[in-house]
């Protein structure tokens, strides 16, 4: 494994998840440091049973079910909901979310289609 240059407040580093990677074993900072996931996923059932799970934990403020136990965010008051997706685009964000149909392109193929119809189930859209 390559370490990571020192990094500062404010640094940030990129690497994918496919890519061999560990954290520290002991965090020495003085406050939170944080890892932010942004996932990159092909629709799939799978992945659409996934989203599935995400989006009931998200909405009771809980870790994602990859990262699995604690309350999370369940106490906060005033935490992110559905109404927070950003109104510039906000289907693309409930969509995200698996709080809005998926749809086909114009040009979809069968199978496809065949897929979106079948998250869209999963997700009860």
């Amino acid at each position: 494994m390559v370490s990571v240059p020192k990094v500062v407040p404010g640094s940030q580093v990129y690497w994918h998840c496919d890519v061999i990677h560990s954290v520290e074993s002991k965090h020495g900072g003085a406050s939170d440091s944080s890892v932010l996931y942004i996932p990159a996923a092909p629709l799939t059932s799978t992945n659409a049973e996934y989203l599935k799970r995400q989006r009931e934990r998200f909405e009771a403020g809980r870790p994602a079910p990859d990262f699995p136990g604690g309350e999370g965010e369940s106490r906060f008051v005033g935490r992110a909901s559905k109404a927070d997706v950003h109104a510039g685009d906000r289907s693309q964000g409930l969509r995200a979310l698996g709080y809005e149909r998926f749809v086909p392109a114009p040009n979809e193929t069968p199978g496809g289609k065949q897929v979106i119809e079948e998250a869209n189930r999963i997700l009860g859209l």
